[in-house]
Order: structure tokens, then sequence, then C-alpha cells
């Protein structure tokens, strides 16, 4: 309760106290403000117990959520509209995208997604430019390994689903004289990816792949890919550098769309070109 004061008619004035005033004013303070201090006291130890309280419920309330009862087919479709779209609908080996965004939330949605085929059944693999030369080789063939462990544990997590596959170079890889270290860095991965080419159902070749990555595809043959149904490549990637004065020669990629029977779709990423200039069939 409030005190009682004989200043109360002039509160809120303009009124200048007297000397005697002032120390009836001191005097008149000195409760209230030690009953603040215990109300402040208080009130700390109430809201302690209050968010303790808060704590316990929420906690206990979770265990009800309805999303705890949902099974896992569920989950599996909420996830498959988390994936990110663009040309190929295909995701990107990032934890700031699904589905390995998915996979940091909690135990339970890891083992979910790790367990959906159809999260894993696209992936737009993009190799970094070249090192800096003073960066230790061992580390390099570290860093490269675990690139590679990833790259497989994620198609191998898409199962036997047909595959979507997107590739992309943004080293710079020379055209004719690449050097041994440059070779084993490309040829790796592309190695790597072809062992999968049987559920390949869509492959991109993005910027960078020339014809000299693609020397893992020269012996691919249509029984090799039996699913490929959509290419997408470059004018540039469909023939070989040759010296001048001769014809190029076609690519890998040109002598295997050559034999495809399962092909439905060839996307040109040139609206200069006309497909009847494809180099395909050179040699």
């Amino acid at each position: 309760m409030v005190p009682e004061s004989h200043f109360a008619s002039v509160l809120h004035t303009n009124y200048v106290p007297s000397t005697k005033e002032l120390e009836e004013l001191k005097y008149l303070i000195v409760e209230p403000q030690e009953r603040i201090l215990k109300l402040n006291e208080e009130i700390v130890r109430l809201q302690a117990e209050r968010d303790e309280l808060q704590q316990f419920v929420d906690s206990h309330r979770v265990l009800a959520a309805p999303f705890r009862r949902f099974p896992p087919d569920i989950w599996g479709e909420i996830f498959t509209h988390c994936l990110p779209t663009n040309n190929l609908n295909v995701s990107v080996c990032t934890v700031k995208e699904a589905p390995l965004l998915l996979t940091g939330v909690c135990r339970t949605w890891r083992e979910i997604a790790l367990n959906i085929p159809r999260l894993w059944s696209s992936v737009h693999v993009v190799v970094p430019n070249p090192p800096m030369p003073t960066v230790d080789d061992s580390f390099l063939t570290e860093v490269r390994a675990r690139s590679l462990q990833g790259i497989r544990l994620w198609m191998d997590r898409s199962g036997s689903r047909p595959f979507t596959l997107s590739i992309q170079m943004t080293g710079d890889f020379p055209s004719t004289s690449p050097s041994d270290e440059d070779k084993v860095r490309y040829s790796e991965l592309m190695d790597l990816l072809v062992r999968y080419s049987r559920r390949w159902k869509t492959l991109s070749l993005g910027s960078g792949v020339t014809p000299l990555h693609q020397e893992p595809l020269t012996h691919l043959t249509k029984d090799d890919v039996p699913l490929l149904e959509v290419v997408r490549i470059r004018h540039g990637q469909l023939f070989t550098v040759s010296p001048q004065g001769t014809e190029p020669r076609s690519s890998p990629i040109s002598n295997l769309l050559c034999e495809l029977t399962s092909l439905h779709s060839l996307q040109m990423n040139s609206s200069l070109m006309s497909v009847l200039s494809i180099p395909l069939g050179l040699d």
C-alpha cells in the first residue's frame, strides 16, 4: 500500500519545498524505497520460477506435438517439396539447401532424410578453381578424397533411382596440355560419376567441361546409359581442337549422342547454333 503524504496537493506542480520540507521528503521516501528493493528481489525470484515452469511446460508439450506422430512417408513428401527448383531441379552439395540442410535439423530428420532415395536423385557437382601452389599437397589430397567420398555417399543414397547429374568445372583447364595434377584432379571425379552411368536420366555438362574432361566418357555406349533421356551441353563441348586446316574431331559426348536411342531431349546452350551444325559422328 502507498503511504499517505501531506505533499499530495503540490505533487506535479512547480512548488519549491523549504529546507524543513526537504528533510521530511527524504524521510518520507525511505520506507517506500526499501519496499521497492524487496519487491524487485521478489520479482526476480518470481521471473526465475516462471521461466523454470515455462521450460517444464514447453518441453513436455513438445512431446504431444502432432508432427511427432507423422510417419516417415509423410516427412518424405514434405522434404521433397523442400528441394531447390531450377532449370534441371538439381540439388547442390551445400548445407544451406535441402537435402543436406534437412540432415542437420535433428537426429530424427537426419535418419529419415538419409533413407529417402528420391531426395538424393539429383546433384550439381562443381569443381572449384585450382588451388594455390603454396597449399600443402597432403592437405589437398585429403580434401579431394573427402569430396569424392561425399559425392559417392550422395549418389549411393539415391539407391536405384534414375539420376539427374549436372557437372560444372570452374578451374582453368588448359585446352591442349594439362598438367598431370590437373588430369588426376578432374579424372578422379569424372571416373567416379561414370560408375553411375546406368542410372543417368538427365546429364548436364556446364561451363568448363571441355572435351579433355570428357575422356572418361570415351568408352561409354548406349548400353552403359540405358535411361539417359535428356542431355544439356554447350557447343564447344561437342568437338576437340584440331590442327589448322583439318576437320574437327567429335568429342566423347558427341560420339555417345550418336548411339543413344533413349534420348528424348537435346538442349544446346547456344541460341546462335543450328542443330544441323552439331558435329556428330565425324570420326
